[in-house]
């Protein structure tokens, strides 16, 4: 997933065709909208996060600040949903 997303990314900023923001960032949507980033692998859970990490800063300018500002919250909540779980446990 992560090759494929910031393929997306770089397809965007080399052609500036704004079809590839719009692909990436609803798979960044999806991700936030798993019930489950299967905690009981780190490796899951990094993955996404560094998906996450790396994908919607450099695509940020491409998109309305209210609409980085929902996705950033789905990120951080989804991240530390697993965290605290984890610890909870």
């Amino acid at each position: 997933a992560l090759p494929m997303i910031m393929n997306l990314g770089m397809a965007y900023h080399l052609t500036g065709n704004t079809r590839y923001v719009a692909r990436a960032w609803k798979f960044l949507e999806n991700i936030c909208l798993l019930n489950d980033w299967n905690p009981q692998s780190y490796l899951d859970v990094g993955e996404l996060t560094a998906i996450c990490a790396i994908v919607a800063p450099s695509l940020r300018a491409s998109i309305t600040s209210s609409r980085f500002s929902s996705l950033y919250f789905l990120i951080i909540s989804c991240l530390f949903s697993v965290l605290l779980n984890d610890l909870t446990e």
